[in-house]
């Protein structure tokens, strides 16, 4: 090459392109060595940015962790990966913290600190969070004693006869799930054999099971004379005690002479 001022573009599919200038000397060789950087690489980084100033932590770690993809261990994608870990955790606290959710949110902060350790609203906010986890388990310890008769009560709004029957309520030491199953194979094995019309959970530690048998008539099968049903409600309501609620409700199919 003639000796003078030269620049070079370096060009590759995927990569920004470079611009390298030189002073080329006669009789002189010279070796250029650059990195390129990645467009995707690129790309996820200023995402992440933008992400991060638009407090969508979610999204920016996201991006940040595409950009350690394509450029494993880079300081910038690292920080940002660190800062919106960090910020995202602390923005579900805050969202736990106004639902009364205490406990939860002082779980987010601590994640929060292994990554933001210097974050001085974090600190604070978890300082807070300790003063109040006594009122919420106090408040989680009576809502769970009274779970298993709101649930029950709820059912039997299902059934308008309710009230007319007489209602049962027993406790076990066994855990509420292993005694709702064997209730529900009882009643599906004893005989007479009830047929399992529902078996939910609809709030935590607790299971509903309905049940329904046709007393056959007189006439024998393909007649009735009635119908038993019942409804059992089974409920945690201490780490060692549970609560079962159940009523039967007996109906007499009406003859035709009466």
């Amino acid at each position: 090459m003639v000796p003078g001022n030269w620049t070079f573009t370096l060009q590759r599919p995927g990569y920004q392109t470079l611009q390298v200038s030189l002073d080329l000397k006669a009789n002189q060789t010279i070796t250029i060595s650059t990195n390129l950087l990645s467009e995707t690489y690129l790309h996820a980084l200023t995402a992440a940015r933008q992400y991060m100033a638009a407090v969508d932590y979610e999204h920016a770690l996201q991006a940040a962790e595409d950009a350690l993809a394509a450029r494993p261990g880079d300081a910038d994608a690292t920080m940002l990966q660190r800062e919106a870990t960090g910020l995202g955790d602390l923005q579900r606290a805050q969202a736990m913290g106004k639902k009364g959710d205490y406990i939860g949110g002082d779980k987010q902060l601590t994640a929060a600190l292994q990554f933001l350790p210097d974050n001085t609203e974090i600190k604070g906010l978890l300082a807070d969070f300790k003063l109040h986890e006594p009122a919420q388990l106090e408040r989680e310890r009576i809502e769970r004693l009274n779970r298993p008769r709101k649930v029950f009560n709820d059912t039997l709004k299902n059934y308008p006869d309710a009230a007319l029957f007489e209602e049962h309520e027993l406790t076990t030491s066994k855990p509420y799930d292993a005694i709702a199953t064997a209730i529900a194979r009882a009643l599906k094995s004893g005989q007479p054999s009830f047929q399992i019309t529902g078996n939910t959970s609809p709030q935590s530690e607790t299971s509903v099971i309905e049940a329904a048998y046709e007393i056959e008539g007189f006439l024998g099968a393909g007649t009735t004379s009635g119908q038993r049903r019942c409804i059992i409600v089974c409920g945690q309501s201490k780490d060692d005690e549970t609560q079962i609620y159940f009523k039967v409700l007996e109906y007499k199919a009406k003859s035709a002479s009466e």
